[in-house]
């Protein structure tokens, strides 16, 4: 009661009623401009801030996925020159015709012993697979059975060679020293 009978005199006085209306204008001023400016910038600090701490969450579990495989890294990065060593001695690059001679020169001793005779080879077109390259090589050979296993330890023994096709036709004339005509396409694959 007392505070009301207050206000009115201060109402009625001029002076103090404009510094009243003045003061009233600024809180006023001052709490729209807290609604309009303030707010929206604090939801947004605080939309900022769940962004930020939800990135550091990600950071600390890549940091801890790191840790865990940096001790391996050193294995895995030598296991890798292996395997390329590897791969380097499987699918070297070498020139068909190179690779033909090196094949044939393999097979010389089993010519020399007797057990087959190399007619001629021939190089075949080569293939491209999948970032490979075949080299296939055709062979065509008189030999008889014992020859045929000796023929396929030999090719056996040779890395990164294997047989993509292979025939036997019995020969029927006459009595020779072989018996079977074997045509035979050795296949390497080449990387690049």
């Amino acid at each position: 009661m007392k505070l009301i009978t207050q206000f009115r005199y201060l109402l009625k006085n001029k002076e103090k009623r404009y510094l009243i209306i003045v003061i009233s204008l600024v809180f006023l001023g001052v709490i729209i401009f807290h609604i309009k400016w303030v707010l929206p910038l604090q939801t947004e600090i605080n939309i900022l801030r769940e962004k930020i701490n939800s990135k550091k969450a990600l950071i600390q579990k890549y940091n801890e996925q790191i840790s865990y495989y940096k001790p391996k890294l050193s294995s895995l990065k030598k296991e890798l020159r292996e395997l390329k060593i590897e791969r380097e001695k499987w699918f070297s690059a070498q020139e068909p015709y190179k690779l033909a001679a090196s094949i044939e020169q393999k097979l010389k001793p089993l010519a020399e012993e007797g057990e087959l005779e190399i007619n001629n080879y021939q190089v075949l077109g080569e293939k491209e697979r999948e970032g490979f390259k075949e080299i296939r090589i055709r062979f065509d050979l008189k030999t008889h059975i014992r020859g045929i296993t000796e023929l396929l330890e030999k090719i056996e023994a040779l890395k990164g060679i294997y047989i993509s096709e292979f025939s036997i036709t019995k020969l029927r004339y006459g009595i020779k020293k072989y018996d079977l005509r074997v045509r035979l396409v050795c296949a390497k694959l080449v990387y690049g």
